[in-house]
């Protein structure tokens, strides 16, 4: 028998899909032009102090990829086996739980190596500007391997004991978060209300974000070499505890086990929580299909909208804590805008995740196909998909444009250098959040129609709406610079002319996904829902160019 059969045809498949090379590539080609914008933007400066600033925004960008890409590979890749009833299948054969976890983890994990590998190289090239040691380079690469490694094997374990594909990602990119960002800050927090001038670091240890940051503030004093390998062992050792618990329990957990009473009182707790009792669920049902069937089988979970207030919740907490113990750093126009845009960018992530997820599923388990043999029309699927979306996210919607509107006055306060500018970025970060969120939702629907999978749909999805102006964006101001056109022509471009072109692209673009949207949802929605059984005879150029 083959040694480790899964792994090998999870190779072979993946290392022939077309999405692999295509990783490899745009890994490259997206560090080259982080690296050559952060080289024209600051080549004025010393060679060593350009090469420290290339090396840790590359390094940057790198380690937040690795500690989210078990969210996007591996967090569905067992519960959907387990969704599918194909996982039992498995172990009728000499299969052990370790040829399952390590094929799928194979697969998963083949185009995210291949991209850090692609980036590794663009990383090196901070070594030829000096500021930058061999030691630190290869250490910074040990991080951003241990910390691939620890996402894939995290995103495996948890979508092991969930049978959701949302539930097991949603829980993957809980505990990244908290294991890098909330194991510092709650060391912070403990230093704060001890009255120490500095945290523990033994605090920081099982973070693996302390290696990325040892690495590029600390990597020459003893002391932090000495924590660097410690922190790496952490976050290594870690990696391991979840693929041998993954293994042992992949053969568990295919079983239909008899259901406890603890368990069924916890799930019929939660089942009136979320849906209420019978009177409830009837008068909400009555409401909302009174307005539209699909609105109500999109938002029957009453809680939906209680999970993005209790995100901004935490939000809020932090403004406050930073009010009280960082006031002056709070005022400071960096700090509010930073603070803006990680709000409004996790409200577009949360939307563009949820977008998706019903049609897609539906889809695929073909009760989509049901819904469309019913007078329910494609039309009126789409509006009650953006009701559902408008009562979870509506109301969180205007909060946050209040707080950006609060947000602005208060950093107006102290901040009297070109407070125009200032209010009119504001204007713009509040009106592109609104266009944005409804682009989103209106094209969410087409990319799950048209990918294989809710997170590719995701993906593609907020690549459209939110990364693609943001390159068209950086190709002039690469160019304004890489020309020299202030100097050579005199061409002077203020930061508000900076701020309109951003600005016009990201409208020109949710203007042109939305049409595009709309046209491709109003005569291909119910073809490209039933293409899951049509015949794919006659090859691509067949279906292509043959006709509808």
């Amino acid at each position: 028998m083959i040694f480790l059969p899964i792994v090998e045809r999870e190779l072979r498949v993946a290392a022939r899909r077309r999405g692999t090379y295509w990783a490899r590539v745009s890994s490259a080609l997206g560090a080259m032009l982080i690296g050559v914008y952060f080289y024209l933007v600051t080549r004025r400066l010393a060679p060593h102090d350009l090469g420290k600033i290339v090396f840790t925004a590359l390094a940057g960008l790198s380690f937040l990829s690795c500690l989210l890409a078990g969210v996007r590979l591996t967090a569905d890749s067992i519960s959907e086996e387990k969704r599918e009833g194909t996982l039992g299948l498995l172990f009728l054969t000499d299969l052990k739980g370790y040829d399952v976890v390590l094929g799928k983890l194979g697969a998963g994990s083949l185009s995210s190596v291949y991209g850090l590998l692609a980036v590794v190289p663009v990383l090196g090239v901070s070594l030829m500007f000096g500021g930058v040691s061999a030691r630190q380079f290869w250490s910074m690469v040990l991080v951003l391997l241990n910390t691939l490694l620890l996402s894939l094997t995290a995103g495996m374990f948890f979508s092991t004991v969930s049978q959701r594909g949302r539930r097991a990602a949603m829980a993957t990119l809980v505990f990244l978060l908290g294991l890098a960002g909330g194991v510092p800050i709650a060391a912070l927090c403990w230093a704060e209300f001890h009255g120490l001038p500095r945290p523990v670091a033994a605090m920081f240890y099982p973070s693996p974000g302390y290696g990325l940051w040892l690495v590029g503030v600390q990597m020459f004093t003893p002391v932090a070499r000495g924590g660097f390998w410690i922190s790496l062992a952490y976050s290594h050792g870690l990696a391991w505890v979840f693929l041998i618990l993954a293994s042992v329990l992949v053969r568990r957990v295919w079983r239909d086990k008899p259901t406890t009473p603890w368990r069924a009182r916890w799930r019929a707790r939660w089942q009136l929580w979320s849906y209420g009792d019978a009177a409830e669920r009837a008068s909400f049902r009555r409401r909302l299909l009174a307005v539209n069937p699909f609105f109500w089988l999109a938002a029957r979970d009453r809680l939906k909208p209680a999970y993005v207030w209790t995100s901004l919740g935490v939000f809020g907490v932090v403004w406050l804590w930073s009010y009280f113990h960082q006031r002056d750093l709070l005022q400071e126009a960096s700090t509010s805008t930073t603070l803006v845009v990680l709000m409004h960018g996790s409200l577009k992530f949360w939307l563009g995740a949820v977008v998706v997820q019903r049609l897609a599923e539906d889809r695929h388990s073909a009760a989509l196909e049901l819904l469309l043999s019913t007078p329910l029309s494609p039309a009126q699927i789409v509006r009650g998909q953006l009701r559902a979306l408008g009562r979870q996210f509506g109301g969180p919607l205007l909060v946050v444009l209040l707080a950006d509107v609060l947000l602005c006055f208060w950093t107006l306060r102290d901040f009297y250098a070109e407070r125009p500018l200032l209010i009119s970025a504001y204007a713009a970060m509040m009106v592109t959040l609104v266009a944005d969120a409804y682009t989103i939702a209106l094209l969410g629907p087409w990319m799950a129609l048209t990918a294989k999978h809710p997170n590719q749909a995701a993906a593609r999805t907020l690549v459209r709406v939110l990364v693609i102006p943001w390159i068209v964006f950086l190709i002039p101001v690469i160019l304004y610079t890489a020309l020299g056109l202030d100097r050579r022509w005199n061409l002077h471009v203020a930061d508000g002319h900076w701020l309109a072109l951003g600005f016009g692209l990201s409208c020109v673009n949710d203007a042109c996904l939305v049409a595009y949207a709309r046209h491709r949802l109003r005569t291909q929605f119910r073809r490209v829902a039933a293409e899951r059984f049509a015949s794919p005879v006659g090859g691509w150029l067949l279906r292509r160019f043959g006709g509808a």
